[in-house]
C-alpha cells in the first residue's frame, strides 16, 4: 500500500481533440482494478461545451450512460474536466458547467469539477459551483529546475 485511497477513471469525452463521443476503451478494467486493490472508484469526463448549457446537459447525459456502461455504480462521483472551450462570460460558463453537474446528480451519482487553478479562477465563479455541490478539485502544475522536476499540487475545496 502507498497510500492511495481512491482512483479516478477517465470514462470519456466530448468536444475538441474528443470528437462528438469518446468513449475510453480500458474504463471497465481500470474501475474493475481499483475496486480490487480496495480503492473508492471515481469515473470524470472530457466536457467541452464552454458555456452551453443545452451541451452540457447532452453530455452529462453521455458521461451517465459511459458510467453505467463501465460499470461505476449510483452514489459514485463524476467529475467534469472543464479545461478548454470556456468562453469570455465567467457568468454563462457557470451556469453551464451547474447544469452539467445537476444532471449528474439526477441520474444518482455525486457531481464534481476539475480544472486548472488558473482556469478555473478565469473562467468559473468558483464560490458558485462549491456552494452549490461542494467538491471542486483544481490542479496546479509548477515547473521547478528546467522540467526535470514537476509538483503538482492539488487543492480540494469542501
Amino acid at each position: 500500500n502507498l497510500g492511495a485511497t481512491f482512483s479516478i477513471v477517465k470514462l470519456g469525452g466530448s468536444g475538441g481533440g474528443e470528437g462528438a463521443h469518446y468513449q475510453n476503451p480500458k474504463a471497465s478494467a481500470q474501475l474493475a482494478n481499483g475496486a480490487k486493490a480496495g480503492l473508492n472508484i471515481a469515473g470524470y469526463f472530457w466536457g467541452q461545451f464552454g458555456a452551453d448549457q443545452s451541451s452540457a446537459r447532452h453530455m452529462a447525459s453521455l458521461a451517465v450512460s459511459d458510467a453505467k456502461k463501465f460499470g461505476l455504480k449510483q452514489g459514485s462521483t463524476i467529475a467534469l474536466d472543464y479545461e478548454a472551450g470556456a468562453s469570455f462570460n465567467k457568468e454563462a460558463n457557470t451556469a453551464a458547467i451547474k447544469a452539467f453537474m445537476q444532471a449528474i446528480k439526477e441520474a444518482g451519482y455525486k457531481p464534481a469539477l476539475y480544472s486548472g487553478a488558473y482556469y478555473m479562477k478565469t473562467n468559473v465563479d468558483i464560490d458558485e459551483i462549491g456552494q452549490t455541490f461542494g467538491t471542486l478539485f483544481m490542479g496546479s502544475l509548477h515547473i521547478r529546475h528546467l522540467i526535470h522536476r514537476q509538483n503538482l499540487i492539488l487543492t480540494i475545496f469542501h
